[in-house]
């Protein structure tokens, strides 16, 4: 099966630590450069 693209991927993990509460209602979401840091 191939690789998921890069934009599905991000937004799993955006998902992901939403659902997981890492960020708080009113947070904001990482920056582009931040998220191709990661």
């Amino acid at each position: 099966m191939p690789e998921q693209p890069p934009y599905l991927r991000i937004a799993d993990e955006l998902r992901r630590r939403i659902a997981e509460h890492v960020w708080e209602p009113g947070d904001r979401l990482p920056s582009r450069a931040q998220i191709g840091q990661e």
